[in-house]
C-alpha cells in the first residue's frame, strides 16, 4: 500500500512538472511566433511605442515568471497550508505586475522599429529631420537638438533588424512632428523579410510543440 501511494505521489510530481514547463513554454512560443510571422513577416517596418513593446515582452515571458523558477521560493509557504501559499502567490503576482508597469513606464519616451535595416534607417531618419526643418547635430549613436538639452539616442541591431529610439532630456516640441514624419516615411519603405523572421518562427513552433506534447503526456 505504501509503495502504491509513493507511486501516485511520484506521478503527481511528474504531472505538476510537465504542466509547469508547458505553462512556461506556451507564452514564449506564441511571442516568438508573433515576432517571426507577424512582425518580421511584414512587407514594411513595424513601429511600437516602447512601453507597448515592454508589455508584449512581459506577456511572452509571463509563463516563466508565473510558473517557473522565480515561483519556487513560494514553496516555503506550503507548510502553512494552501491558503497561505495562495496569498503569498497573489502578493508575488501583484509585485510582479507593479515591476512590469515600472519597466514599461521607463520606456514611455522610446520607439521601437522592427523589420528594418539599421543602416538604411539612418538615411530615412536624416530625410525626416531635413523635412521637419529642425536644428540638430549628430554624434555617434545620438542626435542632439536645439540647445543640447533634448537628445535622441539610437540603438540598432543588424542581426535582429530592429532600431530603438529613446528621447532624453527635456521633451522637445519637435518630437511629435518628427515621429509622425518617421511613421509616414517608413510606411513607404519595404521590409527585408529577414532570415531572423524564419528563425524566430521555427523557434516559436518548436516551443509550442514541446508545450503541447507536455500537456498531452501529462493528461492522457
Amino acid at each position: 500500500m505504501g509503495s502504491k501511494f509513493l507511486l501516485i505521489g511520484r506521478l503527481y510530481d511528474i504531472l505538476e512538472g510537465l504542466t509547469a514547463w508547458s505553462g512556461m513554454l506556451l507564452p514564449l512560443g506564441l511571442y516568438l511566433l508573433w515576432l517571426g510571422l507577424y512582425v518580421h513577416g511584414r512587407s514594411r517596418p513595424m513601429l511600437l511605442p516602447g512601453h507597448t513593446d515592454r508589455w508584449v515582452l512581459f506577456l511572452g515571458l509571463s509563463g516563466f515568471f508565473l510558473a517557473g523558477p522565480p515561483t519556487w521560493i513560494l514553496y516555503g509557504f506550503l507548510p502553512g497550508g494552501m491558503h497561505v501559499y495562495w496569498v503569498a502567490y497573489g502578493l508575488y503576482c501583484l509585485l510582479l505586475l507593479l515591476y512590469a508597469a515600472l519597466l514599461a513606464a521607463r520606456e514611455a519616451r522610446s520607439l521601437v522599429i522592427y523589420n528594418v535595416d539599421p543602416a538604411a534607417f539612418l538615411g530615412v531618419l536624416q530625410q525626416v529631420l531635413h523635412t521637419s526643418d529642425v536644428a540638430y547635430y549628430t554624434v555617434p549613436g545620438r542626435i542632439i537638438f536645439d540647445d543640447g538639452i533634448t537628445q535622441l539616442e539610437i540603438e540598432g541591431s543588424q542581426r535582429m533588424q530592429t532600431v530603438k529610439l529613446t528621447w532624453t532630456g527635456q521633451d522637445s516640441p519637435h518630437r511629435t512632428e518628427i515621429e509622425e514624419y518617421l511613421k509616414a516615411r517608413l510606411n513607404e519603405c519595404k521590409g527585408r523579410r529577414p532570415e531572423v523572421g524564419l528563425l524566430l518562427s521555427l523557434a516559436g513552433m518548436a516551443l509550442l510543440v514541446l508545450a503541447i506534447l507536455g500537456l498531452v503526456w501529462a493528461y492522457t
